[in-house]
């Protein structure tokens, strides 16, 4: 009887971990992003703006927006604008 309550535990204790690695194993590399020095756009260390590609078209937002509802407005009426007169650089 001792040997079977032994075995049981023993079993139970494989299964659980065979399992929490079968999940780790199965979802833990496809889940993840490699980080690659130098290639993330990331903000500098003084605090400053994150580097923008030269490539891409940037449009800053005007310093005069200051409420929430201001720079939506903004963003929903007159950038679309300012998108359309760009020259699209994926044609």
């Amino acid at each position: 009887m001792l040997m079977d309550l032994a075995v049981s535990l023993l079993m139970i204790a494989v299964s659980f971990f065979g399992m929490l690695w079968l999940l780790l194993f199965w979802f833990g590399d496809a889940r993840a992003r490699t980080i690659i020095p130098y290639t993330d756009a990331a903000v500098l260390a003084d605090g400053g703006d994150a580097e923008i590609e030269p490539s891409r078209p940037f449009i800053p937002m005007p310093d005069h927006l200051q409420t929430n509802h201001e720079m939506v407005a903004w963003m929903t009426q007159d950038l679309p604008k300012l998108m359309a007169a760009m020259p699209n650089p994926r044609t």
